[in-house]
């Protein structure tokens, strides 16, 4: 499991394998924040470095049983040197079982193509298929910065009221899955 001192290597592995920097404080935040008595990130090293990390957030959850402390999985890596040796397999496996005997009754996630069999044998199930849906919220600032050049002005009613009805139409067009219910 991490110890203190790994956030520097971790975060070198991140940039390595995501192409894309993180610092030592949003890694802190995003995993070390909000301390519980469950430890939420596992790797494997090679050489003392990290080469390898299975992570979860822990989050709180109200369900019908109770209130719980769950696991969102996050930032799962591999050094492109160690791929395809059962890394995920073999961490992500020590990592559910830990979660269990700590009584975590689940883990969420967005799966990741890159994983293959390794969905089912550490035994996750697809609840529902996410599409990525960029939609604005008020056509107006858009407006903005494409015709007016950044400038601030009051749209009129009648701009506003297209903003309106295009917010109309893209609520009537996106299909709704009754299997899905969300509650306050």
């Amino acid at each position: 499991t991490y110890v203190p001192g790994d956030e520097a290597a971790l975060t070198g592995l991140f940039q390595k394998v995501f192409q894309t920097p993180l610092s030592e404080d949003h890694w802190r935040w995003k995993l070390k924040a909000h301390p519980t008595a469950v430890e939420n990130v596992f790797i494997a090293t090679h050489d003392a470095s990290p080469i390898f990390q299975y992570a979860g957030m822990p989050i709180d959850y109200q369900t019908p049983w109770g209130h719980h402390i769950a696991m969102v999985s996050v930032d799962t890596m591999t050094h492109p040197d160690f791929r395809r040796r059962g890394l995920l397999t073999q961490v992500g496996r020590a990592a559910y079982d830990q979660w269990t005997r700590d009584g975590v009754p689940f883990v969420i996630g967005i799966r990741n193509d890159g994983w293959g069999s390794r969905l089912e044998a550490l035994g996750w199930t697809d609840l529902f298929r996410l599409r990525c849906m960029i939609r604005p919220i008020a056509l107006e600032p858009i407006l903005g910065r494409k015709i007016l050049r950044g400038r601030e002005i009051e749209w009129p009613r009648r701009v506003r009221s297209i903003s309106w009805a295009h917010d109309r139409v893209l609520e009537a067009s996106m299909p709704h899955d009754r299997s899905v219910e969300i509650e306050e």
